[in-house]
């Protein structure tokens, strides 16, 4: 007399359903190891960047390239300098974070990629105590009274679309530059003295905390001068 194995509708049911259980203790999991994964490559990307930095600073009499130069009236971002003028880079890959979001449209031919690379701060502290942005102004950092305080790239963001921006600033008054939190809510920068660091919100004071300041906080008319 043979014997037949076979599962009853109920056994069936609750077996998927176990797996689903399953499926939804190891799902965040999951997640989280993918966001911390995309969260070391952005920290390799950035470091990454701040050799290709180095290289433009030594050619460059210790200046970083602008956030976005305006050439014969047309603005570019620092990225596209660094690779298609300058050719550091074969390839721009480093110069974005893995979360950062680029329209179908955009390309390297063309330039338009490179507004979603990672952001070069472009702001600096008037000696009235306010503060002004510049996206074509070319700062020199090797007279930095301290280089492990200051932010130069990083995580930047469009405020309310989270699409990755080449410019970063300490708040964002027209809705593009703010610091993308997009790591488990922690921002990847690199500083002037070439470390990274994923800071949370709560870590990143106003530029006008100029003891603890991440900004550049240059005094009008000369820039480059640095006080922290």
């Amino acid at each position: 007399m043979k014997k037949h194995c076979m599962f009853t509708l109920i056994e069936l049911l609750v077996v998927i359903a176990i797996i689903a259980i399953l499926a939804s203790m190891l799902l965040p999991a999951l997640n989280q190891a993918r966001d911390r994964a995309k969260a070391v490559k952005c920290i390799s990307n950035l470091k990454q960047a701040g050799g290709v930095l180095t290289l433009y600073m030594n050619d460059f009499n210790h200046y970083l390239p602008a956030s976005a130069p305006q050439k014969a009236g047309k603005w570019y971002p620092w990225s596209d300098t660094l690779v298609r003028e300058c050719r550091y880079l074969s390839t721009p890959d480093v110069l974005f974070c893995p979360v950062a979001k680029k329209p179908d449209t955009a390309k390297v031919s063309d330039g338009s990629i490179f507004w979603y690379s990672y952001g070069l701060v472009r702001s600096y502290v008037r000696s009235d105590g306010s503060e002004a942005h510049s996206s074509d102004y070319y700062r020199r950092i090797d007279k930095i009274a301290k280089p492990s305080k200051l932010i130069i790239t990083g995580d930047g963001a469009v405020w309310n679309t989270q699409m990755s921006t080449c410019q970063i600033n300490s708040y964002s008054a027209d809705n593009t530059g703010a610091l993308f939190f997009g790591h488990s809510y922690r921002a990847t920068v690199l500083l002037a003295d070439m470390h990274t660091e994923q800071l949370q919100v709560n870590q990143v004071p106003g530029y006008r905390q100029s003891g603890l300041a991440y900004w550049w906080n240059g005094i009008s008319p000369v820039y480059t001068k640095v006080n922290f």
